[in-house]
């Protein structure tokens, strides 16, 4: 009922605003009533009625179908002003019933393990038949494989990171009764049920680990969110807060804590917190509500969670001829730069060769793609796209301290320079004249002629002007150069997240093309002309030019968890790819069958080898140990970190070795069976039938 009501809401804020054009305003707003609707489809109608034969054939061959607006359903007023309310944060109301059916005291470790058995056995009867045995089936597929009871818990949190929740639940409260005293599998599955909105499920667990596990980041913080979700909003506050204090940046603590600030009016709190939140993990639900607070999110904000490649498109590698510096240097080397001019022709024109292909490739995909919207399926594009496009924005803006406006003031500098070789050039010619002078009555018929003398002081003068002009040219382009390397490494790696695979190639192609313009043609060196008076020493064999060839544009950090052949999950350029699927579950033919509502949340992962259980679930504030972490919301995954800790390289396998990776200097982290994850939650959704 949900995504219908929001697709209500999407298709009434569309008619609104085409229709009627009401400026906003501060006050709540309003959902239209069912006449209003009906008055506004109407209107809507009739613009369509309007609409040329011409243009419905074209839109019918890019298989968009006109709707009917009488085909659409409807529904209550109320049902309405759901659809418009939908995502707003409200503190829920206090369920007593089930507040006082939760046990206070800390339970010992054998009422634990009977407490989580006959809780997964409840759960398990409460779950839709179907989800069910898929989660039996996946359960015995991994055991069959598997003797570590980490790979059950890892196939759980790859089934609930991709929305398929009732058999994720059933994994990991299997994996709990394998191992009952491994404080992570039970810490997991506390987390899926207060998500699940079965928070009073949950608290014993919580409270048990705390008494056994205290000043445990994740611990409070699920502790917080299942008081929260029963409406205990004294104690869930203290929870949370005491999350932060273990870890400032907690992401979801900081997230929920802002929310609470803004329903309460303090909106200066909450972007506080919002920001703590961000600096640990994006999500665009932050950037949201920092958004709806008056606040402008910008890449300062926004750390990038990977390591960059400090060279993604190779520019590094090129070099060119040099700046000559005196006259026996002039011609030789004036004529290596029109051979190295040539040669990037050459090349550049090659690039636009290939550049062509691409861009019809793009110009398919970008069509397929549109009819694909049109006929209401889904595109799928880079989870983590508009993370980098706010690292985008900040690279290519004015901001001080952004590498454009870095770029800014060495183009600015350069542009100095070349303002200082016009006034080389103006004392170069008065030197010029007055040897000119010198000389010209000694030359002739019958006069002296010192043509050494005269030469020698007209090459001291061209001497002193190209030491003086290509020294200042050559330190001003070169570094200019450097930072506008810079500016086209970092675009060049986070264009990868946000645009599609056909349209990247394309655009590293043009970008290539640009370099190859930089380095050559749009050099500011300077020549001496001969002046065909003197003779100059003859000029050396040109040097062979030599072309370095660019790094291929690679997706250099790689996140994956992985229990082959039942589930995996992997990561690069902020695309996905799922792959294998026990039992019923085919990701390659009905993901969307299985597929239920995602909510926000967040998993550290470590390595067992190197962090010890001996404080409890994983959490945060070990980040010299983690490996990374990853976030999500209600649109998926959102971001990704590899904080790849020396202690943790070892057990998580952070794979610097594999070709694909150690080309390129990235990092890859392959969460198996033996890995660590410690679950977050954060908000929570209805899984269950009640």
């Amino acid at each position: 009922m949900k995504t219908t009501r929001l697709i209500i809401a999407f298709l009434l804020l569309g008619f609104i605003t085409q229709a009627q054009q009401k400026p906003k305003t501060k006050e709540k707003e309003k959902a239209p009533t069912q006449s209003e609707i009906d008055a506004m489809l109407k209107e809507a109608q009739m613009e369509l009625n309007k609409m040329s034969l011409e243009d419905k054939k074209m839109l019918d061959s890019m298989g968009i179908k006109m709707p009917g607006m009488r085909s659409l359903p409807k529904f209550t007023d109320q049902q309405y002003q759901d659809a418009m309310n939908e995502g707003e944060f409200t503190i829920p109301k206090k369920d007593l019933a089930r507040i006082s059916s939760v046990r206070l005291k800390p339970m010992s470790s054998s009422e634990l393990t009977f407490y989580v058995k006959s809780t997964a056995t409840k759960v398990e009867q409460r779950m839709d038949a179907k989800k069910r045995a898929a989660g039996k089936e996946a359960y015995t597929a991994v055991k069959a494989k598997y003797k570590e009871p980490g790979a059950v818990s890892t196939a759980a949190s790859v089934y609930w990171m991709m929305g398929v929740l009732q058999p994720a639940i059933y994994l990991m409260g299997r994996a709990c009764q394998d191992d009952p005293n491994n404080p992570d599998h039970l810490n997991n599955y506390a987390a899926f049920l207060t998500m699940a909105r079965a928070e009073d499920a949950a608290l014993p667990i919580l409270i048990k680990l705390n008494k056994d596990y205290p000043k445990n980041s994740t611990i409070h913080n699920n502790l917080g969110h299942a008081w929260l979700g029963l409406g205990d909003v004294d104690r869930a506050e203290k929870y949370l807060d005491s999350a932060i204090a273990l870890f400032p940046n907690h992401s979801q603590a900081n997230f929920t804590k802002a929310l609470i600030a803004k329903s309460r009016g303090n909106n200066t709190r909450a972007i506080t917190l919002l920001k703590k939140s961000i600096a640990r993990a994006y999500s665009a639900d932050k950037q949201s509500e920092l958004k709806l607070l008056g606040y402008t999110l910008t890449g300062k904000d926004v750390p990038w969670n990977m390591p960059l490649p400090q060279d993604a498109l190779g520019l590094s590698k090129f070099s060119w001829p040099s700046y000559p510096k005196n006259m026996d240097e002039n011609k030789r080397l004036e004529s290596e730069w029109g051979d190295f001019v040539e040669m990037c022709n050459k090349r550049k024109a090659e690039l636009a060769a290939h550049r062509g292909k691409a861009d019809s490739n793009f110009n398919d995909t970008y069509s397929k793609n549109l009819q694909a919207l049109a006929k209401g399926e889904s595109v799928r594009a880079s989870m983590l796209s508009k993370k980098a496009s706010i690292q985008l924005d900040y690279i290519m803006s004015n901001t001080e301290g952004s590498l454009m406006n870095i770029l800014k003031r060495e183009e600015e500098a350069l542009q100095d320079a070349v303002k200082n070789i016009t006034e080389l050039e103006e004392i170069r010619d008065q030197e010029l004249q007055m040897v000119h002078k010198k000389f010209e009555l000694l030359m002739g018929e019958g006069k002296p002629n010192p043509f050494k003398d005269y030469c020698a002081a007209l090459t001291s003068v061209r001497n002193n002007f190209l030491s003086s002009a290509n020294s200042l040219l050559e330190s001003r382009y070169k570094s200019y150069l450097r930072a506008l390397e810079r500016v086209m490494n970092e675009r060049a790696y986070y264009i990868q997240y946000t645009l599609p695979d056909d349209a990247v190639e394309g655009w590293k192609l043009n970008e290539k093309a640009k370099w190859l313009g930089y380095i050559s043609s749009a050099h500011p060196v300077r020549f001496e002309p001969d002046d065909g008076v003197c003779k100059l020493v003859p000029p050396q064999k040109n040097a062979v030019v030599k072309l370095a060839e660019f790094e291929d544009l690679h997706c250099p950090n790689v996140v994956e968890l992985s229990v082959p052949p039942i589930i995996s999950w992997r990561m690069a350029c902020g695309k996905s790819h799922y792959e294998g699927g026990a039992g019923p579950i085919n990701f390659s033919l009905d993901y969307h069958d299985w597929k239920e509502e995602i909510i926000r949340g967040s998993i550290e992962i470590g390595a067992s080898e190197s962090i010890g259980v001996s404080s409890g679930p994983l959490k945060a504030e070990l980040e010299g140990k983690l490996a990374g972490f990853i976030e999500f919301d209600k649109e998926g995954i959102t971001d990704v970190g590899i904080i790849a800790g020396v202690e943790a390289k070892a057990g998580v396998e952070i794979k610097t070795g594999s070709e694909e990776i150690e080309s390129v200097g990235g990092e890859m982290i392959s969460v198996g069976v033996t890995s660590r994850i410690g679950w977050n939650s954060g908000g929570s959704v209805t899984v269950f039938n009640n």
